[in-house]
């Protein structure tokens, strides 16, 4: 696999990270039943506003297993947030630390110089969550649905709702679901527009119409950890070498609710719009 390649996968991973974390909420709903238990965490974390979370993505493209560990923080009311992204060695590669900051919906990506070379040139490298760039890397952050606090939207479709058991999780006892999501339902169910069009992306991603994911909650109802593995060759992600093989498997912790959250975007002169890349290479 390519350096280039390489590195478009730790924005993607980046990418995901904000999908999970970013958005508002979605409606208040009575947990009776175990559907309904999975809908009503989205609203319990948009009341509590802000968590910190880390999490570890093990990704298996092309025979090679390679493992991304980060931590961070996210305020969901104000689409703001900080994270640093740690990445091995690969194919002889060192790619490092990868830093990035979430402000109105955008993210923004510092790769280390010998990387950014390959990038623009520049430190930074920015990704607009708001721009509607098709089936890309901006679509398949925010039709990830590792997002709790638009899960709602997603959880519309849902068909199956198992009740796995209790676990602990970071010393806290959480209830332990898996879901399966038929987006196409889904997309008939969603009402709201923001949701319905979280459902559209999410839908124009995906070859499937089905998404698996697993959450864990609290006795309060909050998401504590969330997990999804994505079958990449089920995805249409425009790559500048190929299309993506294997998969990618992320588990991710919130934690400390109500932290407080502080994000500054970088100097412009000192950022490249990924879309402007994506142009320049004809995607």
């Amino acid at each position: 696999m390519s350096k280039r390649r390489w590195i478009t996968g730790g924005a993607l991973a980046a990418a995901l990270l904000v999908g999970a974390c970013g958005g508002r909420g979605g409606t208040t709903v009575e947990a009776d039943k175990p559907i309904d238990a999975v809908l009503a965490s989205t609203e319990r974390m948009a009341q509590e506003k802000s968590s910190k979370v880390t999490f570890v993505m093990k990704m298996d493209a092309e025979g090679e297993l390679v493992e991304i560990t980060g931590d961070g923080a996210f305020d969901y009311t104000n689409a703001t947030g900080t994270f640093v992204m740690d990445m091995p060695e690969i194919q002889g590669t060192k790619i490092g630390r990868i830093e990035a900051v979430l402000v109105d919906n955008v993210l923004y990506e510092k790769f280390p110089p010998e990387l950014a070379a390959n990038l623009g040139g520049k430190p930074w490298i920015k990704i607009d969550l708001k721009q509607a760039m098709g089936a890309d890397l901006t679509q398949m952050a925010q039709a990830q649905s590792s997002n709790p606090t638009q899960i709602a939207a997603l959880t519309l479709g849902a068909e199956r709702v198992e009740e796995v058991g209790t676990e602990d999780v970071r010393g806290v006892a959480t209830t332990h679901y898996k879901v399966t999501i038929n987006l196409q339902k889904a997309l008939a169910e969603a009402e709201d527009p923001e949701l319905k069009k979280v459902v559209e992306q999410a839908a124009a991603v995906y070859a499937t119409d089905t998404i698996p994911m697993e959450i864990w909650m609290d006795d309060d109802g909050l998401p504590r950890r969330m997990r999804f593995i994505m079958d990449m060759s089920q995805m249409e992600v425009p790559e500048a070498d190929g299309a993506m093989t294997g998969t990618m498997d992320i588990t991710m912790d919130m934690f400390d609710f109500g932290t407080e959250v502080t994000a500054v975007a970088p100097p412009a002169d000192q950022v490249t719009d990924l879309a402007t890349l994506m142009e320049q290479a004809g995607r």
